[in-house]
């Protein structure tokens, strides 16, 4: 009996040692309850999160995943619900280019379009035609007449209903996704909107870039800023920025960015039009539409000047 007693004392002695030592200031520390929180909060995140993109492939119209979005980002942490925002506009925008059975009612719609006010839909006579519309607005979109027909843009300022959900680089985004959203800059090849308001557009994108590098939406704002700059310098077809005889520099446009550059000093953006009017001097403001070398040489100083401008964001 003895000697089972002393086996016993041995065994327990030596773990009750390895016990004592996990509870001592020099083992790992304990979880607190905040970090359990946190843990839980994550892991819920993440399975919202992932649902919402299962939701996004499987739902047969966006206002199902709107529902989705607007009844479960309230819930999120910032960080989570920012990605949501972001990534539904992405999904909403998208949705129309992957789903052209949709566009037969799209073109119904374009029997009860009045421009400019939009739709009557007390007007829609066909039920199915009528929720349809109302499922479109109810998704985040508006029509706009382009090339006669009507068609489905993401309404930027509807979106600004996350703002309080939102980090402050999507909110951010959000609001100058919806200057082109409340006013499109361009329809059929034309620019709709004054030289100086583009150039104000160029000028809002290069914020966005400068105040929030690494956003999730960096790509998306420094694609919009290559538009936006590019319309500036070259303009449209049915919009150049030259006299249609002559080839040469409207003087409005030249009037635009000379006080562009006086107005925006210290920005990318107004050393990027300073070197662009160099270049134009150099050619007496004549763009050399009617010599091939010569305007080929001229569009790659161009495009040099944009990706310049681009990298250095």
């Amino acid at each position: 009996m003895r000697r089972w007693m002393i086996f016993l004392l041995i065994a327990v002695f030596p773990l009750t040692g390895i016990m004592t030592g996990c509870s001592s200031n020099d083992g790992p520390a304990a979880v607190t309850d905040e970090e359990h929180g946190q843990i839980n909060e994550k892991v819920a995140d993440e399975q919202i999160l992932k649902d919402f993109r299962t939701l996004a492939k499987e739902a047969d119209f966006p206002k199902e995943v709107v529902d989705y979005v607007d009844e479960e980002i309230k819930e999120l942490g910032t960080e989570t619900a920012s990605i949501m925002a972001f990534e539904l506009s992405q999904y909403l925008n998208d949705y129309f280019n992957y789903n052209t059975n949709i566009w037969g009612n799209i073109e119904k719609l374009n029997a009860y379009y009045d421009y400019p006010e939009g739709i009557d839909t007390e007007e829609i006579k066909e039920t199915d035609l009528r929720e349809f519309y109302n499922d479109l607005t109810a998704s985040g979109y508006k029509l706009e007449i382009v090339e006669g027909m009507i068609n489905p843009i993401v309404d930027y300022s509807w979106m600004l209903k996350y703002n309080d959900f939102i980090s402050e680089d999507i909110a951010d985004y959000f609001t100058l996704c919806s200057m082109e959203s409340d006013q499109l800059s361009a329809k059929d090849a034309a620019l709709v909107i004054s030289w100086d308001e583009l150039g104000e557009r160029v000028l809002a994108t290069e914020t966005f870039l400068s105040e929030h590098p690494g956003s999730i939406a960096e790509g998306e704002a420094s694609y919009r800023y290559t538009r936006y700059l590019w319309m500036y310098m070259l303009g449209l077809n049915n919009t150049p920025v030259v006299e249609w005889k002559t080839n040469k520099v409207k003087e409005e446009v030249l009037d635009s960015y000379n006080k562009f550059t006086e107005e925006h000093k210290n920005t990318i953006s107004a050393d990027v039009i300073n070197d662009y009017l160099e270049l134009l001097s150099d050619l007496e403001f004549v763009i050399p539409y009617d010599r091939e070398e010569k305007y080929l040489d001229f569009d790659e100083s161009v495009d040099e000047l944009i990706d310049n401008a681009k990298n250095s964001l």
